[in-house]
This record gives C-alpha cells, sequence and structure tokens, in this order.
C-alpha cells in the first residue's frame, strides 16, 4: 500500500487490526485505516493516544464536538458516520468496550449520488473522447454490456478481465470481431 496514512501499519498493533479488517474485506480495512489516520491528523492525535482516553468523558465529548463541527462544515452524514464506524473497529479491536454513540444527522442519506444521472449520448461522447483508450474500453464494457468495474479488476490489481475472456472474439489483421451468433 502506498496510500498516505499507510505508514500506520508500521505500528503492530494497527497492522494487526488491519490484517484482520482485510481478512474479511480490503476495502473496509483500506477505507478504515485512511479514516482513522484523518481522524487522528484532524485531532493531532494517534491511534494508540485513542486507546489511553477513550473510557473517559473527554473524549467522547471531543468526538461529539467534532461531529458538530463537520456537520456545520457541510460534511454529509454518510461521511460522518465512517469515522464512528472506523473509531468503534479500532476501540473494540482493542478489548475496549466503549461505543461512540454521536448521533449524526443525515447518517444514513447518500446526497452525493442522490442527483446522479445518467449521462446522455453527447455526454458519454465527450468522455470516451476525453480518456485513454484503456479508460474507453472500461467506460464502453461498463457503458453498453452493464458490466460492473469490480468484474473489470480486483481492488488490488491481482486478476481483471482479459480479452482472452471473450471467447466469441476473433482478433486478425483489421481488428477485433465477434462471431456471429454472439451475446454480445
Amino acid at each position: 500500500m502506498k496510500a498516505k496514512y499507510a505508514q500506520l501499519l508500521n505500528d503492530k498493533d494497527v497492522k494487526r487490526w488491519f490484517d484482520n479488517l482485510a481478512a474479511k474485506s480490503i476495502v473496509t480495512a483500506t477505507v478504515y485505516l485512511r479514516t482513522l489516520g484523518y481522524y487522528c491528523d484532524l485531532n493531532g492525535t494517534d491511534p494508540k493516544a485513542i486507546l489511553k482516553v477513550a473510557k473517559t468523558k473527554a473524549f467522547r465529548d471531543g468526538f461529539t464536538d467534532f461531529i458538530r463541527r463537520m456537520e456545520e462544515e457541510g460534511k454529509a452524514g454518510s461521511y460522518l458516520s465512517k469515522f464512528k464506524k472506523a473509531l468503534n473497529s479500532w476501540l473494540s479491536y482493542n478489548g475496549l468496550n466503549v461505543k461512540l454513540k454521536v448521533n449524526i444527522r443525515g447518517e444514513s442519506e447518500t446526497p452525493t449520488i442522490a442527483s446522479e444521472k445518467v449521462p446522455s449520448k453527447e455526454e458519454l461522447d465527450r468522455i470516451i473522447g476525453m480518456t485513454t483508450p484503456r479508460a474507453r474500453v472500461s467506460i464502453s464494457l461498463m457503458a453498453f454490456s452493464g458490466i460492473r468495474p469490480h468484474s473489470l479488476g480486483s481492488y488490488d490489481s491481482s486478476d481483471g478481465i482479459r480479452l482472452g475472456d471473450f471467447v466469441e472474439a476473433e482478433i486478425n489483421g483489421g481488428g477485433v470481431e465477434f462471431c456471429q451468433g454472439s451475446p454480445l
């Protein structure tokens, strides 16, 4: 991992927590690590310091104040809930029975996708025209066949779709053709 908060994994306890989460979901583990790191940056602390003060009223009050401050800055509730989930996971993994019970406005709302729409033909044409050949293929597969991003490749890039996966495809000097009657 070459992420901004990868240095947190130098701490054997953080690494153990991360690896435990990754055993179930590498995506969750990565998001929680970034979230824990960002929370620490925003609050001038570190994961071990959080463990030392986690059972105190001052910590719970500080977390509540952090959430309220972020709400005032216009952060979405669904975004803020990630801080609560990551911290609860970190605390629980370390045997601390502390649940951050702060209520978060709009915790289950997703305002960033509420106004999303399917691009028009013209918009899709502009998008495809601005990208690299590799991105054109990815966008075209998703737009015209309904394939999902994860089908194109795994999160860690260890596996992905290859041209050879299309058994109906015939590659010749003129390009790629699909056999008559193929589903594509």
